[in-house]
């Protein structure tokens, strides 16, 4: 069996390079937030406070909580881009309420 060579790839849910840095999990982090996040806004006038604050617990924080936990930021300027983030969408959860 001939194996090829690639920079990178994805193994159990983690993007693995050839140089072990997160870039690429924080990549597909933010975008994972920035699909929730565009789901959530225009539900503001639909659902209830308690709902909306519902789905955003089940899907925004509980994303960024389980990246955070297992994988790290380890001072990735990118992380900085995730709080940015979170604390758009907490502000969303406020208006809400």
């Amino acid at each position: 069996m001939n194996l090829g060579y690639t920079a990178a790839t994805k193994f159990l849910g983690i993007h693995i390079n050839e140089t072990l840095k997160w870039n690429s999990n924080v990549q597909s982090l933010a975008n994972k937030l920035s699909n929730v996040s565009f789901m959530i806004k225009p539900l503001k006038g639909v659902l209830s406070p308690n709902m909306i604050r519902n789905i955003y617990f089940t899907k925004f924080q509980s994303l960024l909580w389980v990246d955070i936990l297992f994988f790290g930021l380890g001072g990735d300027l990118n992380g900085e881009y995730l709080e940015y983030k979170r604390e758009r969408q907490d502000q969303w959860l406020e208006q809400a309420q």
